[in-house]
């Protein structure tokens, strides 16, 4: 028995060493040939480069205004995911505290959003956005990212706030407070660490994302990281010293955000998953 026991052991070990090499293979290959030239990039992408060319960094940061993309993507993601934060949590308040009819609707509708891919409703996003003079613009790009997370951000605080007990609340209505007084000062900070990681994998989300960012936010003045560094790749010929360097730009902060904070994000949403 413990030598069968031995042999799964090691079989689960090396499952997982393979695993870790599969997943952190594509990271490391674009670290090396970010530090490459064009032609070493194209002729042999796995090899160890020749010498090594730290000028790519800063070429790529003045060759496609990358400054001003990471501001609009910061500006974009700070804003986007602290506005999921406070609509989830005051409207998850509101609907598990007041079980109407139309609370239910909206529940069940903005779970069927889920369901329906981005493509399917890009149309008329576009149009009603272009209406209100919103494209191109990163007011709109922030509302888009609200509409089309809200379902995540919703159900996860809807989990959190569940929990709490109401005579909380009886109890802050005795003393004299507000409903909006109670929200903000008692039912909110206990819900704070299901509410940082809905904010972190949200700002992750919006970070990374292409699909929003080149319909709504593709202009010269609004464009983000993921927009700026697809520009580079065109149909027969890709700039790869420029927009590898450019990715490993990108990709730092979002990495040591979540290396700094990877336990707040798995400690809200396992409180969230136990409380919902």
């Amino acid at each position: 028995m413990m030598r069968h026991d031995t042999v799964f052991s090691w079989v689960g070990k090396a499952v997982l060493i393979i695993a870790a090499i599969l997943f952190f293979s594509p990271f490391v290959i674009v670290i090396i040939d970010s530090v490459k030239t064009q032609g070493e990039v194209i002729e042999n992408p796995f090899s160890l480069p020749l010498e090594l060319h730290f000028g790519n960094f800063p070429h790529a940061w003045e060759s496609i205004k990358l400054g001003s993309a990471m501001a609009n993507t910061a500006v974009t993601t700070a804003f986007g995911s602290l506005l999921l934060v406070y609509l989830s949590a005051s409207i998850s308040f509101w609907c598990v505290r007041h079980p109407t009819r139309y609370s239910r609707i909206f529940e069940k509708a903005l779970l069927c959003s889920v369901l329906i891919p981005f493509s399917s409703i890009m149309l008329p996003v576009v149009k009603l956005l272009s209406m209100a003079d919103l494209t191109g613009t990163l007011y709109g790009g922030i509302i888009a990212y609200c509409g089309m997370g809200m379902a995540f951000s919703y159900f996860v605080m809807r989990g959190a706030m569940k929990s709490l007990p109401k005579e909380l609340e009886e109890a802050a209505m005795i003393d004299g407070c507000t409903i909006y007084r109670t929200f903000f000062s008692i039912i909110f900070p206990l819900t704070v660490p299901t509410a940082v990681s809905v904010l972190i994998l949200e700002a992750f989300w919006i970070w990374n994302d292409y699909n929003i960012a080149v319909i709504l936010l593709n202009s010269r003045t609004t464009k983000t990281i993921q927009v700026a560094i697809h520009a580079l790749f065109a149909q027969t010929y890709s700039q790869w010293d420029i927009a590898l360097p450019a990715l490993v730009i990108s990709m730092m902060p979002i990495i040591v955000m979540n290396i700094l904070l990877q336990k707040k994000i798995f400690a809200g949403m396992t409180a969230g998953a136990i409380k919902g």
